[in-house]
């Protein structure tokens, strides 16, 4: 019931900051710029990752394919 209750409270608090007639478009305007700055970083971040999986697997690749083995140096 109390958890409830501050719940709404809560949300209601959040709301008249938010919709508040004076300083609320700004607030809004504010957390939507923060918001698209947080994609784009987010987005840029996973594409950095996947280039840096993809140049990791390429190396390995590179080393599995240039490995010299002679044969007669193994024991049968």
């Amino acid at each position: 019931m109390i958890v409830r209750v501050l719940g709404a409270l809560g949300i209601g608090a959040l709301a008249m900051y938010f919709f508040d007639p004076i300083s609320g478009k700004r607030r809004r305007e504010r957390v939507r710029d923060q918001m698209d700055h947080a994609r784009r970083d987010r987005g840029q971040g996973l594409v950095a990752d996947a280039r840096g999986m993809m140049e990791r697997r390429m190396g390995q690749r590179r080393q599995t394919t240039s490995v010299d083995i002679d044969l007669s140096q193994l024991q049968p």
